[in-house]
């Protein structure tokens, strides 16, 4: 086990010198969170006419992806680009449906909060449905963040009022990102793997529906990291009084990795003949090594290795036991995921195992021979066998470790 430890330690070094000084401060220990950052360039609150392409469910604050598009190619990628973003950055999306507060006898406070808020994610190019739904960032230094406020509002007597002229136009709001550094995913799985071992009145035509946006452009953000964005809102009574609502959400920062580690299970164990002579006579016995592996994965692309999902796409995997003489039965070979949605999601491995075996030199089964002369006789040998099992991402096998 120390051989391991020492190995994969080594190996770790060997990752963290050609990664970067960044990750070798951030193995040193948590990184304290960094001041919250101001954003390089943002808009001020502006009254929306919602673009062509753009549909938002009223009731329920959600848009889907071609909406995200159209409305960041519209506010923020047209001839009056507003702030100097650039089409291939990442756009965080937070739509916010605001309404009137009402009091416990049904009154119109003159205060407003948020009936429903959503967060999306949007990049050009292939983006995934559960992406833009997601609160995933690929390891970038730059992101945009665009809100559209909207909703329908009444005055204190149940009148109607305008939602721009009325409302959002008396209100501002400003923009803070804290990022807190991280390890970086794959060292962080071998640091575990290590370690493991609104009401309206009757008859009353519905107020009319309002809109209202901003943009802020933050840069040079630390990779990885996690993101945690506050919206500062000074949300403007109808009775003048400034009150502030601050709208937070968390986003991890991390791109894609060519590598990851990971836990190999053999489904068969590796056979070979162990030899002894405490009778004074050569013997042979098979034995079974079942050992579970730590792997290291290489894909032939970078790949998300943020979750505890199976590694889908063929890679390579070079492993050596958890347990025993590490470079006793080294591991190579290819590994493949199969996914079923709800049904099956498995990821094996096929390869050889380069199994060291202690076999004699002179002396044969059934030899004369003392087990000293007998171990003076034995010489090691390299056999290729085929490995075939399971390959486990780290969180899944930590998990299945504490169930038991």
């Amino acid at each position: 086990m120390k051989q391991l430890r020492s190995m994969m330690l080594f190996i770790t070094g060997l990752i963290v010198v050609g990664t970067g000084p960044c990750i070798g401060a951030t193995l040193g220990g948590d990184t304290p969170d960094s001041p919250p950052k101001a954003p390089a360039e943002a808009t001020k609150l502006a009254q929306l006419a919602l673009p062509a392409g753009v549909t938002i469910d009223e009731k329920g604050a959600t848009i889907d992806q071609t909406s995200g598009q159209n409305l960041v190619n519209s506010l923020l990628l047209g001839a009056a680009q507003p702030l100097a973003v650039k089409s291939d950055d990442h756009f965080v999306i937070h739509i916010v449906h605001w309404k009137n507060v009402i009091d416990e006898k049904k009154n119109v406070t003159g205060e407003f909060g948020v009936a429903k808020e959503i967060w999306y994610v949007y990049r050009a190019g292939k983006w995934k449905k559960d992406q833009f739904e997601g609160a995933r960032i690929l390891g970038k230094s730059r992101v945009v963040v665009l809100s559209v406020y909207y909703g329908r509002f009444i005055d204190k007597a149940g009148a109607n009022i305008n939602a721009w002229t009325q409302v959002f136009s008396t209100w501002s709001n400003k923009y803070e990102l804290g990022v807190k550094a991280r390890i970086p995913t794959p060292i962080q799985h071998l640091l575990d793997l290590l370690g493991a071992i609104s009401p309206l009145g009757a008859g009353m035509p519905p107020p009319p529906i309002g809109y209202a946006w901003s943009a802020a452009l933050f840069t040079k953000i630390d990779t990885p990291s996690t993101l945690t964005l506050n919206e500062n809102v000074d949300a403007v009574s109808l009775d003048g009084e400034d009150e502030t609502k601050v709208l937070t959400q968390t986003f991890e920062n991390e791109g894609r990795y060519l590598f990851d580690f990971s836990v190999g299970l053999p489904v068969k164990g590796v056979k070979e003949l162990q030899y002894g002579a405490s009778d004074n006579v050569v013997r042979t016995r098979e034995v079974t090594r079942q050992n579970a592996y730590g792997f290291l994965n290489l894909f032939f692309r970078p790949q998300d290795v943020s979750s505890d999902s199976i590694f889908r796409e063929p890679h390579l995997v070079l492993g050596v036991p958890i347990s025993g003489k590490p470079l006793d039965r080294p591991v190579i070979g290819l590994g493949m995921g199969l996914a079923k949605k709800n049904f099956l999601q498995i990821d094996g491995y096929v390869g050889v195992v380069f199994n060291r075996e202690l076999v004699p030199a002179t002396l044969r089964t059934g030899s004369a021979a003392t087990e000293n002369q007998l171990q003076s006789d034995l010489h090691s040998r390299r056999v290729r066998k085929l490995a075939i099992g399971i390959n486990l991402p780290v969180g899944q096998f930590l998990k299945a470790l504490k169930k038991k």
